[in-house]
């Protein structure tokens, strides 16, 4: 319960500096003598780190050993936060010479044509290269360095990489006599080189090529429940105090009387005021009783 011992303290203060019995349970409220520990702790750890000097008190006064306990601390913390900047500035320095990631494409489908040389099997045996090669490099370390209580931190990376295998048609063009005839352009035609490409690659990089720009559009969104959760998972929307909700609860059963008695003097005046000023009513002579004769 506050009082003007509590004014300004943190319930963790309250709850240190509070005296206690043997048992460890509270007795008693907030007093002098509890607000007297707390100022004299104050004082003494003024100008220090107060969740750590909090963190490092042992009991209900500052002594040696919480000093020692926090200065522990804090060379634990500062070597902890000089390691993490360290670490930071040597992989800022190491990706400054590193080369950006290269990616190689595949080769475009090739058209060669050789001229008859009457030796079919000779002509048909080109070496043409139709491998595939992608090397792709890559170093996204994330390093957070969080000093504080009670924050909240939400890293996301994305590291996808995409083949899709592309198109490997060769045609190879072994011309014949008849020119006028005889074209590479026919020849590819009659072939099916210039098909619609119908691969399972194709398929592939049509429906991821899609599917990717949606989830991209979407991804400025995609923390947006836990920032939200984050924000407003402590917050209590009660703006109202219970007693003052329950007595105007109550006393609008009085304010209705009130308001009666207001219409019923507006309508007949202000009875109670002659109230003792009217003479005593009394009753008339009753009618004589009748009798048999």
């Amino acid at each position: 319960m506050s009082n003007k011992y509590t004014d300004g303290l943190d319930q963790r203060y309250i709850q240190a500096f509070q005296g206690k019995d043997d048992k460890g349970n509270v007795k008693g409220s907030f007093g002098s003598a509890d607000r007297g520990r707390y100022d004299a702790y104050a004082k003494a750890t003024k100008g220090l780190d107060k969740d750590l000097a909090f963190k490092s008190l042992g009991g209900s006064g500052w002594g040696k050993e919480d000093q020692g306990r926090y200065d522990t601390a804090l060379a634990k913390r500062n070597k902890a936060q000089a390691d993490a900047k360290a670490k930071a500035q040597a992989h800022l320095e190491s990706t400054k010479s590193q080369p950006a990631p290269t990616v190689t494409e595949s080769p475009a489908p090739s058209v060669s044509t050789t001229p008859n040389t009457g030796s079919y099997e000779k002509a048909a045996a080109l070496d043409i290269d139709t491998s595939q090669q992608q090397t792709v490099t890559q170093d996204n370390d994330i390093d957070t360095t969080i000093t504080g209580n009670q924050n909240t931190v939400v890293n996301n990376q994305d590291n996808s990489i995409r083949q899709y295998g592309g198109n490997t048609k060769v045609f190879n063009y072994q011309g014949g006599g008849n020119s006028g005839v005889d074209t590479p352009v026919s020849a590819a035609t009659m072939g099916g080189f210039y098909d619609t490409d119908d691969s399972p690659a194709a398929t592939a990089k049509f429906f991821d090529l899609h599917n990717t720009l949606f989830q991209d559009a979407q991804k400025k969104f995609s923390t947006k429940g836990t920032e939200i959760s984050s924000k407003y998972s402590n917050f209590d929307a009660r703006g109202y105090d219970a007693g003052k909700l329950d007595s105007r609860i109550e006393n609008s059963k009085l304010r209705s009387y009130d308001r009666a008695t207001l219409a019923k003097n507006d309508l007949f005046g202000d009875q109670e005021r002659y109230r003792g000023y009217r003479p005593e009513y009394k009753f008339g002579k009753g009618p004589d009783p009748i009798e048999n004769k």
